[in-house]
């Protein structure tokens, strides 16, 4: 049998809720230095500081760093 990912809705939605949870238990001075790192156009630093935060591999930090990109941009204009 194949060890490949199942991408079937229950399992994708349950790894979304535990991104969630991740991303929730980030503190506000946390995401201030994040944010500062995406400021300096620093992306890659704001994805490695995700990642220490919340223990999240790099495919989810990236996409939780340019999902917080897209709504900072929305703000910000």
């Amino acid at each position: 049998m194949c060890n490949a990912r199942r991408l079937d809705g229950a399992s994708a939605g349950g790894e979304r809720r535990e991104v969630d949870a991740a991303l929730e238990r980030v503190t506000m001075s946390k995401w201030l230095e994040i944010d500062a790192e995406l400021d300096a156009r620093k992306k890659i630093r704001a994805i490695k500081l995700l990642r220490d935060a919340t223990g999240l591999g790099l495919k989810d930090s990236k996409h939780a760093i340019e999902e917080r990109e897209r709504k900072r941009d929305l703000r910000l204009h």
